[in-house]
């Protein structure tokens, strides 16, 4: 799994891959998740935290 993925929105495809050889990245696909959260642009609701949120609960005192 790489750790640097291209996220572009708004660009011809041209745009697109001349930028992708230049930097050198694979292009990142939407939705895109950190810690089991969706990265988005809209305000996020519980449910979309329902997984951390439950797996913080199952952590030991120590792991949290």
């Amino acid at each position: 799994m790489d750790k640097s993925a291209l996220f572009t929105m708004g660009l011809s495809g041209q745009e697109l891959e001349s930028i992708q050889q230049l930097v050198g990245f694979p292009l990142g696909m939407w939705p895109v998740r950190y810690l089991g959260i969706p990265l988005a642009m809209k305000r996020l609701t519980i449910l979309d935290y329902s997984r951390l949120i439950n797996n913080m609960q199952h952590l030991s005192i120590l792991g949290q």
